[in-house]
């Protein structure tokens, strides 16, 4: 069973879990990479099982832990074009990175950017495995999720 679940939602970082098991990925890593592991190991979630982090934008509340994060972990950092730039150049990527403009399939999930009315990108996911239908609402739950900040 998948599991959608906001690790931080404030000023001061946001990050969104969903997957499950090796199946998993964050959007956005807004609090540091030890407070982003243990948030995930509070949820039941090895860090090492991560394998994609969508950015939404390139302000500290959402890449804080970025460059550490990707240092430990092998994982992409999915973002549209001008963020990449941004983050490459800070040194916030220690890793792979892929520019997102289309919906794409990842770890098992549809993942989908839309922009929204500031131009910052949001992901919605929802999973298509084992036969299983998109969760219901998923793609609101995450919408709200950074419309709440």
């Amino acid at each position: 069973m998948a599991k959608f679940c906001p690790l931080f939602s404030s000023s001061t970082g946001n990050s969104i879990y969903i997957g499950g098991g090796d199946d998993s990925i964050l959007i956005d890593v807004g609090m540091s990479a030890k407070q982003t592991e243990n948030a995930l190991w509070n949820i039941g979630v090895d860090a090492d099982c991560i394998r994609n982090i969508f950015i939404t934008h390139e302000h500290s509340d959402h890449v804080k832990g970025l460059a550490m994060l990707t240092k430990k972990h092998r994982l992409t950092v999915y973002a549209q074009s001008y963020t990449l730039d941004i983050l490459c150049s800070n040194g916030c990527i220690n890793g792979d990175y892929e520019e997102m403009k289309d919906t794409a399939e990842i770890c098992g999930m549809t993942v989908s950017p839309i922009t929204g009315g500031d131009g910052n990108l949001e992901f919605l996911a929802w999973l298509k495995r084992a036969g299983q239908e998109h969760i219901p609402n998923l793609e609101l739950l995450v919408r709200e999720a950074h419309l709440r900040k």
